[in-house]
This record gives structure tokens, C-alpha cells and sequence, in this order.
């Protein structure tokens, strides 16, 4: 399985409690501590956004070139390699750009309930989990459509569509365009091509 994003883990000196009263460790592996801080500055900044918001948030402004020279990211290994989504997920993680995506994925307790009929969960057991009165619809929902904004799509010898819903935390006034990069000997079309989000008047 790939990451969901990639994150400074290499040679992160952290304090830890010493004799004088903090000493400094170098290590790896302080990409998770990363991102934890920087989902927790974006809660400080959006208190209303959810948890999959904020992870849309986070993935969807992730880079893949490197932030200091703009070339490739290279993933270590022998031979080294130009990094790709297997290595990276989304991309480095970007705080700042993070703070103002424009477009999010959400998600709330109606579509995580969808994912579990999706995966053939009743509704009796779904409602031992969540403590409520849930339904499964009677066709039962592909787990092609659950509201990441990544896709996993297992089969790719005929067409297949997959539905993802957006909510706009940009501008009122904001326009998108799809940018389309398939994988080679991949057709993809997105519907609509453009969004446009217009100032609702009161």
C-alpha cells in the first residue's frame, strides 16, 4: 500500500527530557509527529472542519517536486529512483497550502456508513457500532464511491466510473478546471469539466 502523503523524517532532531532539563535526539521516522502538528493547526484555524476534511485538505495540496530545487523527488533505495505515488502518496506535505485547498473531500457519518454497507456490513451490525438507527440502501453502494480524493480502482479492462462529491472553502466566487494526467494507456474523462461556485444572494 502506498502513503497518503510524505512528510520530513530524516535526521529531525526532537527534545526530549535530560538532565539539562532537555536533551536533543536525532532520528528518523518524525514524518507522523509532522503531520499530527500540522492537522492540528489547521483544526486551530477551521474548527468546523472535519476529520476528512482536513485529511482532503492536507493530501490534496501535497507536492511532487522536490520544495528547494523543484526537480523530481528521488526515493532512496538501491538503485535511487524518481519517486512516485507508491513511495510519496500525494506528495510532500504543505502546511501552508494545506490551510486554503479550495476544493475539499468530506466526509460525515452518512458516508462512512455507506462505506460499511459497501463492504457488506447489515444494518443491525452497523448499528452496534454507531450507537444509532442506520439503513443500508437496498442496492448496495460501490466502494469505488467512498468521498477520498484519491481512486482505487481494482480493474481497469473496461469502463468504470467512480462519483466523488466536492464542497468549495475558497472564495464564493471560485471557478475550477480539471486538469486531466492519465497514466500512459489510461483514458480519463471528468464530469463536469468545470465548477463554478457563484455568491448566493440572500
Amino acid at each position: 500500500m502506498q502513503p497518503d502523503v510524505a512528510a520530513p523524517g530524516v535526521l529531525i532532531l526532537a527534545a526530549v527530557p535530560g538532565e539539562t532539563p532537555y536533551a536533543f535526539y536525532s532520528g528518523t521516522s518524525m514524518a507522523a509527529p509532522h503531520v499530527s502538528g500540522i492537522v492540528v493547526l489547521l483544526k486551530s484555524l477551521h474548527p468546523d472542519w472535519s476529520p476528512a476534511a482536513i485529511k482532503s485538505a492536507i493530501t490534496t495540496t501535497a507536492g511532487v517536486k522536490d520544495p528547494h530545487s523543484g526537480l523530481p523527488i528521488i526515493a532512496e533505495g538501491m538503485p535511487f529512483k524518481v519517486a512516485d505515488p507508491f513511495d510519496f502518496g500525494s506528495g510532500l506535505v504543505n502546511a501552508n497550502a494545506a490551510n486554503d485547498p479550495g476544493l475539499i473531500y468530506d466526509m460525515g457519518t452518512f458516508d462512512y456508513i455507506l462505506y460499511l454497507c459497501s463492504m457488506g456490513y447489515k444494518s443491525d451490525d452497523i448499528n452496534n457500532i454507531i450507537d444509532g438507527a442506520a439503513s443500508c440502501p437496498l442496492k448496495r453502494p460501490s466502494i469505488l464511491d467512498v468521498n477520498l480524493p484519491s481512486l482505487t480502482i481494482p480493474n481497469l479492462k473496461s469502463t468504470v466510473d467512480v462519483r466523488r462529491t466536492v464542497t468549495n472553502v475558497g472564495p464564493e466566487n471560485s471557478k475550477y478546471k480539471a486538469i486531466i494526467e492519465p497514466p500512459p494507456g489510461i483514458t480519463i474523462k471528468v464530469k463536469p469539466e468545470t465548477l463554478i461556485f457563484k455568491l448566493r444572494h440572500q
